[in-house]
């Protein structure tokens, strides 16, 4: 016998080692399986989760443009009203400054003029 046989023990007891890190080679594949499929799903919906996000950062936007135009529109309509209060001052100052010029008749000057 050579000494470079194994003996059927050794044999045995390495067909078990090499079972056991086939064992071990297939457990650690499904779970690389196992943590790639969850790995994905978190990526998908952190993806989501951005879209959700932009999309409601797009709606806040919007109405924050809506208001400001709203508010632009009110500034507008105020600026137009104090303008039409200028102009009527304007114009009642131009109408003292023309009754003080010409003399208007009173009802009771103007009813003795026709008797």
């Amino acid at each position: 016998k050579n000494s470079s046989d194994l003996s059927k023990d050794q044999v045995a007891a390495l067909i078990e080692d090499m079972r056991q890190l086939e064992q071990n080679l297939h457990k650690a594949l499904q779970s690389k399986a196992f943590f790639k499929e969850q790995w994905a799903k978190v990526l998908r919906e952190l993806h989501m989760l951005k879209e959700q996000e932009q999309q409601e950062m797009k709606c806040i936007i919007q109405k924050n443009k809506d208001e400001l135009a709203s508010v632009g529109l009110v500034q507008g309509i105020t600026d137009e009203v104090d303008e039409m209060r200028r102009d009527q001052l304007e114009l009642l100052k131009l109408k003292e400054e023309i009754k003080s010029k010409v003399s208007i008749p009173t009802e009771s000057q103007a009813s003795s003029r026709f008797d």
